[in-house]
């Protein structure tokens, strides 16, 4: 199988969450001590308390094993303990970030393909084909509130145009992206904030999460697969500029966060989110230089938890900006598709034209409370092997 391969070099600009879907509870997965969480080896604790005293055994299983080891010093117990960071959960649960047999914390690469994905099929419609969406490129309006589903295929039309009718065709099984490796002591622990809309709102609830720390190094492969990219292409008349895109991929993905981060940015400058605002800033500049050096192997990515929806969509360079036509299309999506009823079975307002969507954003929370910076930034360097 003829293909070309790349080594992606990736570092960890802000704290990443990916969810291994289990969530870890205060006293049964983890205890806090002395501003220290540690999450527990359950296997270890209980061997350290299990006796041959049946009594003794149904007292020891009738305990959370928090509660267990709650007058111990943790800290001169490694074998108890899976992990430790500093800090602690604010509500008592900790989504857990996905990890491999041994514990140790990577990035999969499906995490990492959707990303790419996205960002090169926003950067077909919005910079190769320049095309000017109507409501009649956007899927069939939702019948019920509660349908997830169908939120979620506002945008599937508009992606069989690009990538192919027959999902076992897709232009993207082109592209092979390999996990990351495994980092051991990378994972950290964060509260995040669902920030408010306004200046006035200063922010939300905070869910905690641990996170790959920002500076992590990491590395992945990618493989362009020429048979798919170039015979089945054709053969299967596949649109001829996403092809092009992706095999341009890493100039391609840059027109996209350009975009993202001149809006976000904005939109944090507005509600005075200064660091947020400062990151933004921060990667606008940067790709700037990149495309001023024509800098063929740097480009950005956001993956995982609390990225947005804008990250994760086709749809996500809709304006909202009232002065702008789009802004209008982006309201009646949000209706039909009843976007913005942010997990509850009513029915939401409905949005009007002009008015920030999503409304909110997930920031990290600082050491003084505040809102800090996105989650989710990835710098990500391609070196053709």
């Amino acid at each position: 199988m003829i293909g070309i391969n790349y080594t992606l070099e990736i570092e960890v600009l802000t704290p990443v969450h990916i969810g291994s879907g289990t969530v870890l509870k205060r006293n049964v997965d983890f205890v806090e001590q002395n501003g220290v969480t540690y999450v527990l080896n359950e296997q270890h604790v209980l061997d350290e308390f299990w006796t041959d005293d049946p009594r003794q055994q149904d007292l020891v299983m009738s305990q959370l094993p928090g509660q267990l080891v709650r007058d111990m010093d943790l800290q001169r117990r490694p074998e108890l303990v899976q992990r430790a960071h500093r800090g602690m959960p604010q509500l008592g649960e900790l989504r857990e970030h996905i990890g491999d047999v041994f514990g140790q914390a990577y990035i999969p690469g499906s995490s990492l393909k959707g990303a790419l994905r996205t960002a090169l099929l926003r950067t077909v419609l919005e910079g190769v084909k320049r095309r000017v969406l109507t409501r009649q490129d956007i899927g069939t309006p939702m019948n019920d509130v509660r349908d997830a589903r169908a939120a979620k295929s506002a945008a599937s039309g508009l992606e069989r145009q690009l990538t192919g009718i027959n999902p076992n065709y897709d232009v993207f099984r082109g592209v092979q992206i390999s996990d990351t490796q495994a980092v051991a002591g990378a994972l950290a622990m964060c509260n995040v904030l669902v920030a408010a809309p306004t200046v006035n709102s200063p922010g939300g609830a905070a869910v905690s999460v641990e996170i790959l720390k920002p500076g992590t190094k990491l590395s992945a492969t990618l493989k362009l697969d020429q048979f798919v990219l170039q015979t089945m292409a054709t053969a299967l008349n596949l649109d001829s500029n996403v092809v092009k895109t992706v095999k341009t991929f890493v100039r391609a993905a840059r027109f996209t966060v350009d975009d993202r981060a001149r809006k976000e940015f904005a939109y944090h400058k507005a509600r005075q989110d200064t660091q947020a605002a400062q990151f933004y800033s921060s990667v606008s500049n940067d790709i700037a230089a990149l495309n001023q050096q024509k800098e063929a192997n740097t480009f950005y990515l956001q993956v995982g938890y609390a990225g947005g929806w804008r990250s994760k969509t086709l749809l996500g360079g809709l304006s909202d900006d009232e002065a702008n036509p789009e802004s209008a299309l982006l309201a009646q999506v949000v209706n039909d598709f009843y976007l913005n009823r942010g997990g509850k079975a009513e029915l939401p307002p409905e949005m009007v034209a002009g008015q920030f969507f999503p409304k909110l954003r997930h920031l990290m929370l600082n050491a003084q409370g505040g809102p800090s910076v996105p989650l989710g930034w990835l710098k990500v360097k391609s070196v053709r092997r």
